[in-house]
């Protein structure tokens, strides 16, 4: 399922495979511009049972549950061509976003990936994707990080993603085609692949859409699933200098624990698990079991879930505020002191249950 001529094209290998999110039914697909064998820069996925259509936006199959302004944008500038398939539609206009969808869409990806944590949880994640597997599915891709990590070293296995984000899907590194849609309702019939991963996202979902969302990856899923998650986080809380409202600022709706894990997927059992500890330096590990607020109060990258407030952008070239007082001299001596491993995240590889 890897592109070919552009970067996360319309892969001529989906078609057949993939379902509409709303009703499950084959999808077809009409080219307005490009080829399925060259890219596909703009098209539209029918569903004739339910008179929807779904956009083909640059190469990008957008098969979300509710339209957003880019698909409605893309109908009115090819509403000639629509037009001549038969009085289809777009899904319902989308709600307003939440402010977790919106941080995704601003500021969730600037600098995603880079550290040194990071890096070597791909890797792990890399390492435990048995080697029987020919096709996975990586759902809540993001920028694509682990799937170019996966193409490298095993280019010969079937890739996708999957990702809500276009902001995410837009600045992609990964050859492999990225769908835009949501983790409850995967475009793919049963047992589509043999390998799912969703790694830093499960936590995200709320209550309703975490279980469909763990339905889905049972249900696509023909052998394996691979979960990466945080692993019995101490979830620390921000305060909205505007209306007082105390939230993760990360969005993190839940913690997992080994229980959580051991149940979490339908019909799956757990074949192995890695343990990913995080670096800190030793006063913040040691003040961990007592500190519930992040340092400041708020975040940069922060949007208040009740108010919508935001910290004011800083200017281009603006000096850096620094800290004064106890605060300073503490980041001055934590930064002098040794760095111990404390609770990070964890990967937890499924099996089908075999009756």
């Amino acid at each position: 399922m890897k592109g070919t001529a552009m970067k996360n094209s319309f892969d001529q290998a989906l078609l057949g495979h993939l379902r509409c999110p709303a009703s499950g039914e084959l999808l077809e697909l009409r080219v307005f511009a490009g080829s399925p064998a060259d890219g596909i820069e703009a098209g539209v996925l029918i569903a004739r049972g339910r008179g929807l259509f779904y956009p083909v936006i640059g190469g990008v199959a957008h098969l979300l549950p509710h339209a957003t302004p880019a698909m409605e944008a893309f109908a009115r500038q090819w509403s000639e061509e629509i037009g001549t398939l038969g009085g289809l539609r777009l899904p319902a206009p989308a709600r307003e976003s939440s402010p977790e969808e919106e941080h995704f869409e601003t500021s969730g990806i600037e600098g995603v990936g880079g550290d040194s944590f990071d890096i070597g949880r791909r890797a792990a994640a890399v390492d435990l994707v048995p080697h029987e597997v020919d096709s996975l599915l990586d759902v809540g891709a993001g920028p694509g990080l682990f799937l170019a990590d996966f193409e490298t070293a095993r280019p010969h296995v079937r890739t996708l993603g999957l990702e809500r984000s276009g902001a995410a899907i837009r600045a992609a590194r990964c050859t492999s085609p990225i769908l835009m849609g949501t983790a409850n309702r995967l475009p793919l019939p049963d047992e589509a692949v043999d390998c799912v991963v969703t790694m830093e996202m499960l936590e995200h979902l709320p209550s309703a859409i975490h279980e469909q969302g763990l339905r889905e990856l049972a249900r696509v899923a023909r052998r394996f699933v691979l979960v990466n998650v945080p692993y019995r986080e101490r979830r620390l809380q921000a305060e909205c200098p505007d209306c007082g409202c105390v939230f993760n600022p990360s969005y993190h709706l839940r913690s997992y624990d080994g229980d959580a894990l051991m149940r979490l997927l339908p019909g799956f059992r757990p074949l192995t698990q890695r343990l990913l500890p995080r670096r800190e330096n030793l006063l913040k590990a040691m003040a961990a079991p007592w500190r519930t607020r992040v340092f400041g109060g708020f975040t940069d990258y922060a949007i208040c879930p009740q108010c919508r407030y935001r910290r004011p952008s800083v200017p281009a070239g603006t000096p850096a505020t620094r800290a004064g007082g106890w605060r300073s001299t503490l980041h001055a001596l934590a930064a002098r002191l040794p760095r111990v491993d404390v609770r990070g995240e964890i990967l937890v590889l499924y099996e089908r249950k075999h009756d």
